[in-house]
């Protein structure tokens, strides 16, 4: 089941493993210990994770896209856009998951992408004081 685990998030009920060379994901119940295999091959080369209440969200390390899992169906939905450009990081507070993106911005210098749970708004935040961004972090309110 494990094969090359590359990112894990954890909530209060699971702890979701990335499966970088298969492409799935294994979500493992903290308390029973039961093992859910959720496989898709649009995973492969996953290496970031981050959940919100309802859902595990996972960048696949290529361009283009995200990845969000529905915790309660455990349903595969992708997020496409070219603001997806070579996801380094990614993070969530109470409305927003936020992708760091090596590629892409109008300086090439990378930027972030503010992904709007409830809505599925995508909005690029560019500066010129990014340097290919490599990690993000948010305390629940602010990243």
């Amino acid at each position: 089941m494990f094969d090359h685990p590359a990112a894990t998030t954890l909530d209060a009920k699971d702890l979701w493993v990335a499966n970088q060379s298969n492409g799935t994901v294994l979500k493992i119940n903290v308390t029973t210990d039961a093992i859910t295999l959720i496989s898709s091959r649009l995973l492969v080369g996953t290496s970031l994770m981050a959940s919100t209440s309802s859902y595990v969200w996972v960048a696949t390390g290529g361009f283009g896209s995200i990845v969000k899992i529905d915790k309660a169906a455990d349903a595969v939905t992708t997020v496409k856009s070219n603001f997806f450009s070579d996801p380094s990081s990614i993070t969530s507070d109470a409305n927003d998951v936020w992708v760091g993106c090596l590629g892409g911005g109008r300086l090439v210098r990378g930027s972030l992408v503010k992904v709007n749970i409830k809505t599925g708004a995508l909005r690029r935040i560019n500066s010129p004081y990014f340097d290919n961004p490599l990690w993000i972090s948010s305390n629940g309110t602010d990243v």
